[in-house]
């Protein structure tokens, strides 16, 4: 958004629809990449030794965030 890269979650939703009212635009998005997978997946293992972490992802058909997050867990 206004040439502008933001985290998931990281940017409240009101935003983005300011950001549409005010350009008539529709935010793109990208996939979370795998090292960002990885540091996710590493805090809460560091945080939380004996939890078991699962992971409920957008289809791998739309995303290659799936894929992604797979990559990361090996």
């Amino acid at each position: 958004m206004d040439g502008k890269d933001y985290l998931d979650g990281s940017l409240p939703v009101e935003d983005i629809y300011d950001f549409y009212e005010r350009t008539k635009k529709i935010p793109s998005t990208t996939a979370t990449n795998i090292h960002e997978y990885e540091q996710f997946f590493a805090q809460i293992k560091a945080n939380n030794p004996q939890s078991v972490i699962v992971h409920i992802g957008y289809t791998s058909k739309a995303s290659s965030s799936f894929q992604n997050a797979i990559v990361a867990t090996e």
